[in-house]
C-alpha cells in the first residue's frame, strides 16, 4: 500500500511537469498552494495509509504533522498524525459505509467523501493449458457474481499474486535428507489479452514495420492496475479470463505456487482516477495524437484521490511441498 501511494505522488508531480490540461487548473508557483490526498485503501484492511503533500510546479512537498480525521456515516471514528507525510489508517470499514476524510495542516484544508462498494463473489475459478507466442499459460477462468452492478454501473480492479517456493538446498546423510532450504519469489504479472473487459479499448500492437496499415498511429494504454467494469456483465455476473505463464518451478520435487486472486469492487472515482495514471505511463508530450493526462479528483479544497474499496480473495494452491521423509533425487 505505501509503495502505490509513492508510485501515485509521484505522478501526480509528473502531471503537474507535464501537462496542462487539468479538471483543476493549472498549477505554478504563483498559484495558491493545494493539499494533496492520496489514499486509496481497502475495507478490513490492515495496511491502510493517507499521504499528504502539497503541490509545486514540478514536484510536491510532503507535509508534516497534519491532523487527519476520518469519519464513518457521519460520526468521528479516527484522528491521526504523523512526523512524516504517510499517516496510517486504523479504522476498519464496512460494504455501505459513508466514510470521509478531513486533512489540515494549519494552513490547508481539504476533505473528500467516498462510499464503499458492494463486495464480488467469487463462484468458481476453473484452468485450461493454453499455448501461444511459444510459450505454456495456464488460462484462468474466474467467475464472480455482484448482484449490485444489476442497479449501475460498478467499477473493479484485478491483483493476481504468485508466490513460489522452490528448494534450493538441502543435506544428505546416507541418503537421509535432514534439512530443506526453500527459496520464495513473488510474481504479479499476468496476460489479460483474452479477456474482453480487462483489455477494453485495448489491441495488441503489431511489429509489422514495413506495413503501414498495420501500424497503430494511437499508442496502446496497458491496463496497469487491472481495471474493469461490469458493462460486460450478464445478470449480474462475469467470468474473467487471464492467463499466467507456466512456472518451471512445479516440474521441479518441493516446488509449490500459491497463486491469489484479488478483485477489489472500487468508487468510481478511484476506477477514472487510475486509468488517468495508466495514460500517463504512455504519455509523450509533443507527440501528435498522444492524449494530454487529465487528473480526476474527488477532493475538495484540494486535490488527489480518496477511495475505499472492498476486496474478496480465492487462493489456488498447486505443486506439493517436501515432507522431512522426502528425497529430493
Amino acid at each position: 500500500m505505501k509503495h502505490l501511494l509513492h508510485i501515485l505522488a509521484f505522478t501526480f508531480a509528473a502531471f503537474v511537469a507535464a501537462s496542462c490540461e487539468y479538471e483543476i487548473g493549472e498549477v505554478g508557483e504563483s498559484s495558491k498552494h493545494q493539499l494533496i490526498i492520496n489514499a486509496l485503501m481497502t475495507a478490513q484492511g490492515q495496511d491502510n495509509y493517507v499521504e499528504l503533500n502539497l503541490t509545486g510546479t514540478t514536484k510536491t512537498t510532503p507535509v508534516r504533522n497534519a491532523l487527519v480525521k476520518i469519519f464513518i456515516n457521519g460520526s468521528l471514528a479516527e484522528e491521526a498524525t504523523s512526523d512524516t507525510c504517510i499517516y496510517k489508517i486504523k479504522s476498519l470499514f464496512a460494504s455501505g459505509d459513508k466514510v470521509r476524510i478531513e486533512a489540515s495542516d494549519g494552513q490547508h484544508i481539504a476533505s473528500a467523501e467516498t462510499s464503499v462498494p458492494e463486495t464480488v463473489t467469487v463462484v468458481s475459478v476453473d484452468s485450461a493449458d493454453v499455448r501461444f507466442d511459444n510459450e505454456n499459460y495456464t488460462r484462468y477462468f474466474i467467475k464472480i457474481k455482484d448482484p449490485s452492478s444489476l442497479k449501475e454501473t460498478k467499477y473493479y480492479r484485478l491483483s493476481v499474486v504468485r508466490e513460489k517456493n522452490w528448494v534450493s538446498g538441502s543435506s544428505y546423510i546416507e541418503d537421509e535428507c535432514f534439512y530443506y532450504s526453500y527459496s520464495t519469489d513473488i510474481d504479479n504479472k499476468y496476460s489479460y489479452y483474452s479477456d474482453i473487459a480487462l483489455s477494453e479499448g485495448m489491441s495488441k500492437k503489431s511489429k509489422d514495420y514495413e506495413n503501414m496499415d498495420a501500424i497503430e498511429l494511437v499508442e496502446e494504454v496497458k491496463n496497469v492496475f487491472g481495471l474493469f467494469r461490469s458493462s460486460y456483465f450478464s445478470n449480474g455476473e462475469y467470468t474473467l479470463n487471464i492467463d499466467l505463464k507456466e512456472w518451471w518451478g512445479l516440474s521441479q520435487k518441493g516446488g509449490t505456487e500459491d497463486i491469489h486472486f484479488k478483485i477489489r469492487s472500487i468508487p468510481e472515482s478511484e476506477y477514472y482516477y487510475l486509468q488517468a495514471v495508466s495514460v500517463f505511463q504512455n504519455y509523450e508530450e509533443g507527440v501528435m495524437l498522444t492524449p494530454a493526462p487529465i487528473v480526476p479528483s474527488n477532493v475538495k479544497g484540494g486535490t488527489g484521490i480518496f477511495s475505499v474499496s472492498a476486496m474478496t480473495e480465492k487462493t489456488i494452491s498447486r505443486g506439493k511441498k517436501l515432507e522431512i521423509s522426502d528425497k529430493t533425487w
